[in-house]
């Protein structure tokens, strides 16, 4: 019985070694593409009209030891139906939140004193929307803006 299994062990070491190394190799294959990774964009560039949305969510304060760093929440963009689409933040500082997208309507949602509140956009080409931190302070929460559903009051694009 011994001499049985040493020779089954022999016989599916050699199957077993290349489809290892096929595997290592099939998953290693994605990261040898000149070693650098780009940052993911969404939306994904499109060749139709862009527009911007420029969004000034609530502002706080963050104490590394001693330092004060100060800083913006993070703004999410939702389709009209409420769909997540991106989460956009400002790794620097306390700056605006920049977001280029399509041409559409949108709806942009932010935290601001522990409730998500949101704004419905239309973004149309050359003309930014601003939506700054006291119309997000004023804005209905998210749950209220996705109930009243795609006909609710839009924010249109203004000049900064």
């Amino acid at each position: 019985m011994v001499v049985q299994a040493v020779s089954l062990r022999v016989t599916l070491r050699p199957t077993l070694v290349p489809v290892l190394v096929m595997l290592t190799l099939g998953c290693a294959a994605s990261g040898l593409q000149g070693g650098q990774r780009g940052q993911p964009t969404f939306p994904p560039p499109e060749p139709g009209p862009q527009g911007v949305v420029e969004v000034y969510s609530e502002r706080y304060v963050l104490y590394e030891k001693t330092v004060p760093l100060f800083r913006r929440r993070p703004v999410d963009l939702l389709t009209p139906t409420g769909h997540f689409l991106h989460r956009y933040e400002n790794p620097v500082g306390d700056g605006l939140v920049r977001l280029e997208v399509p041409v559409g309507v949108y709806v942009v949602a932010s935290e601001v004193r522990w409730v998500q509140r949101a704004v419905r956009v239309e973004v149309q080409e050359g003309r930014p929307v601003v939506v700054s931190e006291a119309q997000l302070e004023q804005a209905p929460p998210l749950a209220e803006v996705l109930r009243a559903g795609p006909t609710a009051p839009r924010t249109r694009g203004t000049r900064a």
